[in-house]
């Protein structure tokens, strides 16, 4: 449970300021209600601020009064970082895909639909160049997000992250499958605002978003065929 910390200046029960916390759009997916859920219940006057923009731009912290940003492993801070939750590469492919076909196989036999926008995508499809795996891009777009939704509708496969899949598996008759090749993890780590001096307000954010990702947590260490396939199973 998150400590009750006080000081002159913060009272969680009380206070009624703005938590800003800026992170990319499938961190606010999976990460953002569990967040909003643990405020409710334990500091009913704030307000959640979610700010998906550039996370790594220099002037992150002094533009928009960000608290802390939420970093994808790989992108670089200049300042220290902690691990809030794992996360790693998995193939996800339509419910019109044949059954009892191994992720290789659709990776190589099924139109792609891949991200083109952010340079960690990139990762996955170098190893299955380097791999000799051929593959064929039928689509590009520019927001993970948008993966899976098409993938409802459209016979296909794409590379995703395994915590924000596992989300819509709930509600779309998704498939997961382990990606086929060694790869390096993925995380998410906390990089707080230098400039934040308020240590018990810190303290109480940083244990509330520990708390909040604690599934998330739970969720990495699972095998990608442990998760559901369809909303229904």
């Amino acid at each position: 449970a998150v400590r009750a910390l006080t000081s002159a200046s913060f009272d969680p029960l009380t206070d009624e300021r703005t938590v800003t916390v800026a992170l990319t759009a499938s961190t606010a997916f999976v990460l953002g209600p569990l967040l909003r859920r643990l405020l409710d219940e334990r500091a009913p006057h704030i307000t959640l601020r979610l700010r998906t923009a550039d996370v790594n731009a220099p002037g992150v912290f002094t533009a928009d009064g960000v608290d802390v940003v939420l970093l994808t492993e790989g992108l670089r801070a200049p300042h220290p970082r902690e691990r809030l939750y794992d996360d790693r590469w998995v193939v996800i492919a339509s419910p019109e895909t044949p059954e009892g076909r191994s992720a290789l196989e659709l990776l190589r036999e099924e139109p792609h639909i891949k991200v083109d926008a952010e340079a960690l995508q990139l990762r996955p499809y170098d190893t299955l160049d380097r791999a000799g795996v051929e593959y064929t891009v039928k689509q590009t777009v520019s927001d993970y997000l948008l993966v899976p939704h098409f993938l409802r509708e459209i016979r296909g496969v794409g590379l995703h992250r395994l915590q924000v899949v596992a989300e819509f598996v709930r509600r779309d008759p998704l498939r997961i499958l382990p990606f086929p090749f060694p790869i390096a993890p993925l995380g998410i780590d906390m990089v707080w605002n230098p400039w934040l001096t308020d240590d018990a307000y810190r303290e109480w954010l940083r244990e509330l978003l520990l708390e909040a990702a604690a599934p998330l947590r739970a969720r990495a260490k699972q095998r990608a065929d442990e998760h559901v396939y369809s909303p229904n199973e």
